[in-house]
Parts: structure tokens; sequence; C-alpha cells
């Protein structure tokens, strides 16, 4: 291959054709690569903290080997303390919206939540819009905002945001009806690499 853009493109995305007996290399923190399966084709991202295989297409009877669909939280499940935190947060600043992002400290080993406040912040009941923080992507595993009042769902700005993370994967949620005395509704779901995807039945260990 002789194209500087497509040896560039082959490099940090590669397709790797899945051997039927025997085992792909692990994927580098980082990394992202697209998967030929027996049931078809399917993304890998990994992140410090995540790790996540999707189909992006169904096959039937390729001659090559399964990779299941999964998604790993590879330095454990998410505290549910850090998960009450991030409600409690979003009831107070309702009927505006509320973010954070629930990452992994390195020099604490452990899940921290930071919350969007301070002067650079500015909410409303439709909208949020804040500075991230100053936490490698690479460490995030919950990317999260609420909807104050109204229903937890994915809006055209949620999806154009959440395309733009600046990580290989992330796991998103949004959390509405945040309203004193109940739990907020939720909703969650996997972007790889700018795509997303329906919410992995192990999210629900982690639903808000």
């Amino acid at each position: 291959m002789t194209d500087l853009v497509d040896r560039s493109l082959f490099e940090t995305t590669p397709v790797i054709v899945t051997p039927s007996r025997s085992s792909v290399p692990e994927l580098a923190v980082g990394g992202v690569r697209y998967l030929v399966t027996n049931d078809g084709l399917k993304i890998e991202a990994r992140s410090r903290v995540l790790r996540v295989v999707m189909s992006l297409s169904s096959g039937i009877g390729l001659p090559y080997g399964e990779v299941a669909n999964a998604v790993e939280l590879t330095c454990g499940p998410i505290p549910t303390s850090l998960l009450k935190e991030a409600s409690d947060a979003a009831i107070s600043c309702s009927p505006d919206e509320w973010a954070g992002w629930i990452y992994w400290d390195r020099g604490q080993m452990r899940y921290r939540l930071w919350h969007a406040d301070g002067p650079r912040v500015s909410a409303s009941p439709g909208s949020i819009r804040y500075e991230p923080p100053i936490v490698d992507p690479l460490d995030v595993v919950f990317d999260l905002h609420s909807h104050g009042f109204g229903p937890a769902y994915f809006s055209s700005v949620d999806d154009r945001d959440d395309r733009q993370f600046p990580g290989p994967v992330v796991l998103t949620g949004v959390l509405g009806r945040c309203v004193a005395g109940r739990a907020p509704e939720s909703c969650s779901r996997v972007v790889a690499n700018g795509r997303l995807f329906p919410p992995w039945p192990s999210l629900s260990a982690i639903s808000l």
C-alpha cells in the first residue's frame, strides 16, 4: 500500500478477519478496529476503563471465527454512591439541565464524579454548555447530563455531542423527570468511535 492516507487509515482503524481456531490479539488501550466475524462486521474499541464489541452489520455463515458483543468495565462496576450523587445533583439543578462525567482517577485508583459548575457553565431547562474537565478521555467511563423536568431521551443535539466525544469509547446517559422525592428516569447507550449504539443489556447494572 503506497498511499499515505490509506496507510494511515488502515494503521489506526485496521480490519481483522477473525480466525476460527485461534484467538485475536488483544486490542491496545486507545485502539479501534473492525472485526469480520462469522455473523457479520463488528467494531471493537478500548479505553482504560471500557472495552466494547458491537455489531455493525449481520451476515449468515461467513467462514470466520465468533466474537461476542460485549461491554466490559475494566476497572470494575461503578459505585452506586456515585450514581446516586449524579441523580441528586440533577434533581437539585432542575428545572435547568445538569452535566457530569464519571471517570477513573488513576492516582487514587477509584471512580470519581466531576460536576459541570462554576462561571463557565451556562444551563437552562433546554440546554447546558460547559468547558470539559482536564481529564484524559481514555479514563472517562460515563458522560451524563439531565433534561430537568423533561423526559429522558437522546435528542438530535445529544447525538451530535456524543459523536464528538474525543475518546475511542464511552457510555453516555440522560436523566429525566428530575423531581425531588423520586428517582429520575434514565437512558444510556454506547458510543464507539463516533458511532451510537442502543443500550447493551449489561448497562442495566449501572442504570440510574
